[in-house]
C-alpha cells in the first residue's frame, strides 16, 4: 500500500462527509510521479463521493495525479456516465475504448486517438482509413494538425489521398502544398528545386523542406536564412540554417582528403 492509499484509506474509515478532506489531502499530496490508487479503494471513492457537492473537484484533482492505466472501468464508466470531469478524462491518455467514448463531448480525444492511428505501428493503413471514414472526415484542422506535425510516410500518402476525394474538404490548395513538399525531398536536381522554390517561394510547407534538401542551391538557402511572414518562418530558417552547415562541412572535409 503506497502513502496516497493509505491516507485515503484513514480518511475513508471516518463516517460522514469526507469529500473536503480529501480534496485538501490531495492539494497537499506532492509528487514527480503518477500515483496508484487499487480498484477497491478507487470504488470506495466513487461510492462515498456520489451527489457530493465536491465530488467532481476531488475527482478532477485525483485524475491530475494518477496514472490513466490505473483507472478501473467502474469508475471511468461512473464519471462518463454522469458527466464528471469529463475537460479532465478528455485530455488524457486514456485506452482507445474510453476516448471513443469521450469523442462526443471534446475534440481532444479525436486529437490523441488520430495520432495514434497516424503514428503507431500497431494500427495498420487499414485502420487508420476506417478511423478516418468514422471520425475525421468532418473534422479537417485534425487531418492538417497530422500533416502540418506528423510524418508517417505510408499513412501521410494515404491521408493526402483521403483528403483529396473527401468532397467536403475544404483545404485542396494546401493539400498540392503538401504534394509538392514531399516530391522535394527526393529530388537530386538543384535545377528542379530552383524551379520549385520560384513558384512557391511564399508556401511555407513547401519551403520547409527545399531548405532541408542537400541539393538545394547555397543562394536559396541564404536567402532562406532570412524569410519572414509567412508560415513556418522559424523552422524554414532553422532548416537553412543547419543544412549551409552541414554542405559547408561536407566541403571542407572533401578538400582536406
Amino acid at each position: 500500500m503506497n502513502v496516497m492509499e493509505s491516507k485515503l484509506n484513514e480518511i475513508l474509515s471516518k463516517a460522514g462527509d469526507v469529500a473536503a478532506e480529501i480534496l485538501q489531502m490531495c492539494e497537499d499530496f506532492t509528487t514527480d510521479e503518477m500515483i496508484s490508487l487499487n480498484f477497491q479503494l478507487q470504488n470506495e471513492l466513487r461510492i462515498r463521493l456520489a451527489t457530493n457537492k465536491l465530488e467532481e473537484d476531488v475527482w478532477d484533482r485525483l485524475l491530475s495525479i494518477m496514472s490513466p492505466n490505473e483507472l478501473s472501468e467502474d469508475v471511468l464508466n461512473y464519471l462518463i456516465r454522469n458527466h464528471i470531469s469529463l475537460p479532465m478524462l478528455c485530455h488524457m491518455q486514456l485506452k482507445d475504448k474510453w476516448l471513443m467514448k469521450l469523442m462526443a463531448y471534446d475534440d481532444a480525444p479525436v486529437y490523441t486517438l488520430a495520432r495514434r492511428y497516424y503514428l503507431s505501428d500497431e494500427y495498420s493503413s487499414e485502420d487508420f482509413l476506417q478511423f478516418y471514414n468514422q471520425c475525421l472526415r468532418n473534422k479537417d484542422d485534425i487531418s492538417l494538425h497530422l500533416l502540418d506535425v506528423y510524418s508517417q510516410a505510408d499513412k501521410r500518402g494515404l491521408l493526402i489521398f483521403l483528403c483529396s476525394n473527401n468532397k467536403d474538404f475544404e483545404h485542396k490548395e494546401r493539400l498540392q502544398w503538401y504534394r509538392v513538399a514531399d516530391q522535394v525531398r527526393g529530388i537530386t536536381n538543384s535545377a528542379d528545386i530552383t524551379s520549385i522554390y520560384k513558384e512557391y517561394r511564399n508556401v511555407g510547407i513547401v519551403l520547409t523542406e527545399i531548405a532541408s534538401n542537400y541539393f538545394t542551391p547555397e543562394e536559396i538557402l541564404l536567402e532562406l536564412l532570412s524569410v519572414k511572414g509567412i508560415l513556418y518562418a522559424n523552422k524554414i530558417r532553422k532548416n537553412s540554417e543547419k543544412t549551409l552547415k552541414l554542405k559547408q562541412l561536407a566541403e571542407e572535409i572533401s578538400l582536406e582528403r
